[in-house]
């Protein structure tokens, strides 16, 4: 249940921001070039399944949904960090770290304002 209209703006972004991580994440499993001798259906399921696991309450903005995918989203970070750290900034690698920070503090704004 959303409790404010401003609560009802965050969830709108945050629903956004997460449909565009999970879309960067599909686009850079296929380019520029899928990775050789790896399934791209793995990878996909490497990628994703920790994500959609979320995908109902994030939809619903449900704060304990939002609370413990704050926690997942901190392996994203890390993993967009470190590879853009190891390929010296490398903008895909970057935007992969950005908008799972993005998706991070949205997420807690809307618990913010969104608690009861």
């Amino acid at each position: 249940m959303l409790h404010t209209a401003k609560a009802r703006v965050t969830r709108v972004l945050t629903v956004l921001v997460y449909a565009l991580l999970l879309a960067w994440l599909v686009l850079t499993t296929f380019w520029p070039a899928p990775v050789a001798g790896a399934s791209a259906g793995s990878l996909l399921a490497v990628k994703l399944i920790p994500l959609l696991i979320f995908l109902p309450g994030v939809w619903r903005g449900q704060n304990r949904t939002l609370i413990w995918m704050s926690f997942v989203l901190l392996f994203y970070f890390l993993a967009g960090f470190m590879s853009a750290w190891v390929h010296h900034g490398h903008w895909r690698d970057s935007m992969v770290a950005a908008m799972s920070a993005l998706l991070f503090v949205l997420s807690l704004c809307h618990i913010r304002l969104n608690r009861q």
